[in-house]
């Protein structure tokens, strides 16, 4: 009698929990999709899986910390960015509030100036008001 042959089970590997889709890795990343496609095909990622593509996450994340300890991919500026830029801002701020009160002292001497003028043309016109009227009364006697 023949022995039949028992075939282990096929056990389906969840790839899910070890890998990454390319926009997990994008984001993670900090780039974009198509960029992780780009390191797809370059071989800097391995693709695990056709549809979705998957890559493996020790790869992604490999890459993440090595991106992260070079300092052209710091999201902040070093310190002493930091210092130079704040000065910087400072000044701008500073020649900005010195411009808007020049402007204001510029605005309010204009206004006094035409002031002036408005009030110096009504005399005048006054003044030209009784000369007429003194000439019409003269004329009338």
């Amino acid at each position: 009698m023949a022995t039949a042959k028992k075939s282990a089970p096929k056990v389906k590997k969840d790839l899910s929990s070890y890998c990454y889709t390319v926009r997990q890795a994008s984001q993670l990343l900090n780039l974009s999709p198509k960029r992780v496609h780009q390191m797809i095909t370059e071989g800097k990622l391995t693709k695990v899986n056709e549809s979705p593509v998957l890559v493996e996450m020790r790869e992604v994340l490999a890459l993440r910390d090595q991106r992260e300890a070079d300092p052209r991919y710091w999201k902040q500026p070093p310190p002493d960015q930091v210092a130079t830029l704040l000065e910087s801002f400072q000044k701008i701020i500073n020649m900005t509030e010195e411009n808007h009160q020049r402007a204001i002292s510029m605005r309010d001497e204009a206004q006094a100036r035409n002031e002036e003028n408005y009030l110096n043309q009504i005399n005048q016109l006054k003044a030209d008001l009784e000369a007429e009227r003194a000439r019409r009364w003269f004329k009338k006697r």
